[in-house]
């Protein structure tokens, strides 16, 4: 007599394990659907907003004919409400005056600036990790010593605060090697002036009753030249380094170290390059963007741009194409 034994451990495995794994296959089909799905909308919206953007230059090259507006007042009133296209001086009629953070009374009587802009770096040197590619970590990608792997202890310049005890957590011996075994002090929030960019509301070009500039075109203005300090008014034991910013030892928890040393750097514009070349609507000399005719598909691009220098018009609407073309690569 043959008698069959069902095992209790594969009885109904059958009936369970495959549509478990219709589901899953289902799931993955239905997010790999929607990833193309995704990536086929935003490569459409991307060669049609850059062919429309061809055909808003191509018709502003058109009406131009290559000639530029000078910035004189007679210019500006005879041209309102037009394209135009112009290569002047920035000036100082009309800017902003910058200072570092209110509240911050001795930074803010250590500098007062006139510019398109003002940019304030704040960093602490630290005891931080970097990956292989240079970015740091303040926090474990996943908390594991194994994802921890590619990375190394070291110590830095870091514009956050970085938690040395993860760190002497994760990596206790290259915490003692290479931090010296000393945590980062507290971020002293409360004595030091706000980092990040401040630009002026206007910005003049041309003089006193020349063009205006506004929102992103006072932006397109690069700040990035440090600004000379006066020495005389530095305090406590702040001091300018031969990098062209100042920084103190207040905060270092160790005299043998300098974990906890604090550097600050403003930049504004470059008073030496003050020629920018502007293309725009001139609504009553503030320049807004200009609307192309609506086409085929086209709904009128804006246009408004900015560049540093003196640009012919054939160079300007070149480099304008190569950064389209370099965006719609990116996204392909």
């Amino acid at each position: 007599m043959h008698m069959e034994i069902d095992d209790p451990d594969s009885k109904g495995t059958s009936n369970i394990e495959e549509p478990r794994s219709r589901r899953i296959n289902a799931a993955a089909i239905c997010v790999a659907s929607t990833f193309l799905l995704v990536a086929v909308v935003l490569i459409g919206w991307t060669e049609h907003n850059s062919m429309c953007s061809h055909m808003a230059e191509f018709q502003a090259q058109d009406l131009i004919h290559g000639r530029q507006t000078d910035c004189s007042a007679e210019s500006v009133r005879a041209s309102r409400n037009r394209l135009v296209f112009f290569s002047c001086d920035i000036t100082e009629d009309g800017m902003d005056t910058f200072s570092p953070q209110e509240g911050v009374e001795n930074f803010s009587q250590l500098l007062s600036v006139k510019g398109t802009g003002l940019r304030t770096t704040v960093q602490m040197y630290q005891c931080l990790r970097i990956a292989r590619n240079g970015s740091r970590y303040t926090s474990p990608p996943g908390g594991s010593k194994s994802e921890w792997r590619p990375y190394k202890t070291t110590m830095n310049w870091e514009r956050y605060p970085v938690d040395s005890y993860l760190i002497q957590e994760q990596d206790p011996e290259g915490f003692r090697r290479k931090c010296g075994g000393i945590h980062n002090p507290p971020w002293p929030t409360e004595e030091l002036p706000t980092a990040g960019k401040q630009y002026s509301r206007q910005v003049r070009v041309g003089g006193p009753d020349g063009f205006v500039l506004e929102g992103d075109l006072v932006r397109k203005v690069p700040i990035k030249t440090p600004i000379q300090l006066d020495l005389r008014r530095l305090w406590g034991d702040w001091r300018k380094s031969q990098a062209g910013h100042i920084s103190s030892r207040a905060w270092t928890p160790n005299e043998n170290s300098r974990i906890g040393e604090v550097r600050v750097t403003f930049h504004s514009n470059d008073w030496n390059q003050t020629r920018v070349t502007v293309v725009g609507l001139n609504k009553d000399g503030v320049i807004k963007p200009w609307h192309a005719r609506a086409s085929w598909l086209c709904s009128g691009i804006p246009l408004a741009d900015l560049k540093v220098g003196h640009w012919s018009a054939p160079f300007f609407f070149g480099e304008l194409e190569t950064e389209r073309a370099t965006d719609a690569w990116v996204y392909r």
